[in-house]
């Protein structure tokens, strides 16, 4: 399993940055390819997205994906079940009082490497995008 990794500089403290992205609900307002996402059940989400991979046309998909904090304030992780082995971790690493550094990890077995990639730095820059704008 392949891991990708991206890391950004966003100007918001960490504790807002936290808050804003451990609410399952805010997803579609930082993923441009995220439509919907509803919290089900005691860690597991309900996810609706528009993908446009490299290799089919561009599709609509849903499914059910876990979400858990796994250290309180600092990490998240989720993933899928699923052919591809999706998973995915969120670190927040406070820089200074309205500061932060936040990397976004995924380990996939997807076939399209560049566009695994390509998403996790779509998701970063989304992340501090969003973020900034609606705390910063």
């Amino acid at each position: 399993m392949t891991e990708y990794t991206s890391t950004v500089e966003i100007n918001v403290s960490a504790k807002r940055l936290w808050t804003y992205l451990s609410d399952v609900e805010n997803l579609p307002e930082y993923l441009p390819q995220m439509t919907a996402a509803h919290k089900t059940g005691e860690g597991t989400v309900d996810v609706t997205a528009q993908i446009d991979p490299s290799d089919a046309p561009a599709q609509e998909v849903r499914g059910e994906a876990w979400f858990t904090i796994a250290s309180e304030g600092t990490t998240l992780t989720w993933g899928s079940e699923g052919p591809n082995h999706y998973k995915g971790q969120l670190d927040i690493d406070p820089r200074g009082a309205e500061t932060c550094e936040l990397t976004v990890k995924i380990n996939s077995e997807r076939a399209q490497p560049q566009d695994v990639q390509e998403g996790v730095e779509h998701t970063t820059d989304g992340i501090k995008r969003a973020a900034e704008a609606k705390h910063g």
